[in-house]
């Protein structure tokens, strides 16, 4: 039968194990006050530590880990709920024709609920538990990399091509998730506007599986919606015009060196999902064949072929580091590093990559350059308002 000391010992260690849970995934103010908890935690088994023995500890373990997952189904379970304000989005008028521009999107800065609100569409206990590790992958990566530049990056493109189609068109700026999902855009924002026309435009490289289920549900949609016709943009894979402007953000960053002293990773950031590994794969090729073009367009504006290797985020540290010292063999002097999949590459990716260019940094006797995306570049802006005047004309 238990005493009080046990019972005392139990709830101390419940609320510990808690705290430990807030830690890992919370930060700001219910990280510093689950510290507190903890440090009590630890100052209370330190002066009671001739109390221990087998029946002790066991109980203090066991209240950990009940507490420890107590805090993570409560977590998992919630009502996710994004604080992030909607960009405003104005109007020029009774327009025939409405574009809406999809991005993948990321939140600014670090927002357990909203990230978790992404991840709660799979609902199997294993993957709403693998969520918690995820939480702490990118509670790790924004205190590395400090903010997201998504969101501003979007909004330049909205800027852009809202002053390129000028009073023709109501664009609207949207996500794959959050406040400003493509479907509460479509639920609060075209509620009562009546469009001859809507043209979706997903600033998307290839037609990965997240492409591909967003084209689903907007197909879903659209048998709803009787008095328009939705229009779909194909992916960017086969733009020329975006290899330009990437083409032109090396050269942005070669600047004082010859074309000839400077090696290129070509860096990927799309991984083969073995649950859709055909959707994936499709995907996948049509990256790997965007990749060649802008690889032979770098070598006809002079970059040395054997000096552009191609490297993936999400393998091995050794995977870019490789590439690294086999560039070092052919004495260049400037290393350009740049994703080619997004706008912004993912922030756990920056994290991942810029650890491993500081650690080589000590190591090399060159300068190491992270590109991490196409950015707002004019060369993209004028693609998709190329492709955006095409959908519009075309019957």
């Amino acid at each position: 039968m238990m005493n009080l000391v046990d019972i005392q010992l139990l709830l101390i260690s419940f609320i510990c194990g808690f705290s430990g849970l807030c830690v890992i995934i919370y930060n700001g103010t219910v990280e510093r006050l689950s510290m507190f908890f903890i440090g009590l935690f630890c100052s209370y088994i330190g002066m009671n530590y001739k109390r221990w023995n087998l029946k002790y500890l066991s109980l203090m373990v066991s209240s950990l880990l009940f507490g420890f997952f107590i805090a993570g189904w409560i977590t998992i379970s919630m009502e996710s709920r994004s604080i992030s304000k909607p960009y405003p989005q104005d109007f020029k008028g009774e327009n025939q024709t409405a574009v809406l521009l999809i991005l993948r999107g990321e939140e600014e800065r670090y927002d357990a609920a909203a990230l978790l609100e992404k991840m709660e569409k799979d609902r199997r206990l294993f993957n709403r538990l693998y969520s918690i590790a995820m939480l702490y992958q990118y509670k790790r990566a924004y205190e590395q990399v400090g903010i997201s530049r998504y969101t501003d990056k979007s909004r330049e493109i909205y800027d852009k091509l809202g002053k390129l189609l000028d009073v023709n068109y109501d664009v609207y700026l949207s996500y794959l998730d959050g406040d400003t999902s493509y479907k509460r855009v479509l639920e609060n924002k075209f509620a009562g506007r009546s469009y001859e026309k809507i043209i979706i435009v997903p600033v998307v490289l290839s037609e990965s599986s997240a492409y591909l289920n967003l084209i689903h549900d907007l197909n879903q949609y659209s048998l709803k919606v009787t008095n328009s016709h939705i229009k779909f943009a194909q992916p960017l894979w086969n733009s020329e015009k975006l290899t330009r402007g990437i083409v032109l953000q090396v050269d942005a960053h070669a600047e004082g060196y010859e074309n000839a002293n400077m090696g290129i990773i070509l860096m990927s950031s799309t991984k083969v999902e073995k649950r859709n590994e055909e959707k994936s794969a499709a995907g996948l090729k049509q990256e790997m064949l965007f990749l060649e073009n802008l690889k032979r367009q770098l070598v006809r504006v002079g970059y040395e072929d054997r000096k552009i290797k191609l490297a993936a985020a999400y393998l091995p540290a050794s995977s870019i580091k490789n590439s690294i010292e086999e560039l070092q063999q052919y004495g260049v002097r400037e290393i350009c590093i740049i994703t080619v999949n997004d706008v912004v590459d993912d922030v756990r990716n920056i994290a991942h990559t810029e650890k491993i260019i500081k650690r080589l940094k000590d190591e090399v006797e060159f300068d190491i350059q992270y590109i991490q995306g196409w950015g707002a570049s004019d060369q993209l802006i004028e693609e998709i308002e190329n492709r955006v005047r095409l959908l519009n004309v075309e019957e």
